[in-house]
């Protein structure tokens, strides 16, 4: 019976490599010292990076921005008093250890 392991588990993607590949990536993972999988997925991972949360953050702040140029005075009150709720409800479960300000205008 086949062990449940941990790699058993992952994502199983078949491919078919033209001529010549396979014999290509063997050499380079001997060279890296790895398995023939572990070259595939290093080299995918450097062509295919985890994304940025630097770059959602900006995709994010553009779409805040989109938004807020929509919005009327008192729409965006009524947001940044939601906001200000929202922030006071997460200290308060978070302890006082991640209380911060209560004053939500200075943000």
């Amino acid at each position: 019976m086949v062990q449940d392991s941990p790699s058993r588990k992952q994502d199983l993607f078949i491919i078919r490599l033209p001529d010549g590949m396979r014999e290509r990536i063997r050499h380079a993972a001997d060279q890296n010292n790895r398995s023939m999988n572990a070259e595939i997925v290093a080299t995918l991972e450097e062509k295919y990076p985890e994304p940025s949360h630097w770059v959602s953050l900006a995709k994010v702040l553009e779409i805040r921005d989109r938004t807020l140029a929509k919005m009327g005075p008192d729409e965006i009150a009524k947001l940044q008093a939601a906001i200000g709720e929202l922030i006071d409800t997460f200290a308060a479960a978070t302890g006082p250890s991640g209380a911060g300000s209560a004053n939500h205008d200075e943000r």
